[in-house]
């Protein structure tokens, strides 16, 4: 299967946190993508427990602190990022939405300094 895969080549993986799931959006060390799906919570869980350590960036909002505890706990790095930095990266439709959060989270600053 091709996302089995592609889950060791991901090293940035921007979520974003949608009413009924998530959008995952995940890039290579050298910014190519190689991950584009839409997960339910369950879902995201076991996905997320199967990568290798990886750099994790979510927009800022009330449940991006639970997922921030959730993915830390596994050993990944989390960065929440404030709503107004990724606001410039929303596109017209959810799949391209979660590509704010994955676009170089380290150089972004975080909110509430997590």
């Amino acid at each position: 299967m091709k996302n089995d895969i592609r889950k060791g080549q991901v090293k940035v993986l921007g979520i974003d946190l949608l009413n009924q799931g998530f959008q995952l959006h995940g890039e290579n060390k050298r910014g190519h993508t190689v991950l584009q799906k839409k997960s339910s919570r369950g879902k995201l869980v076991a996905y997320v427990t199967n990568l290798p350590p990886c750099l994790i960036g979510m927009e800022a909002c009330a449940s991006s602190n639970h997922w921030y505890r959730v993915f830390t706990e596994m050993g990944h790095s989390v960065r929440l990022i404030a709503p107004r930095l990724v606001k410039p990266f929303v596109k017209s439709n959810e799949k391209k939405d979660a590509i704010g959060p994955s676009r170089d989270p380290t150089k972004l600053p975080a909110a509430g300094g997590l």
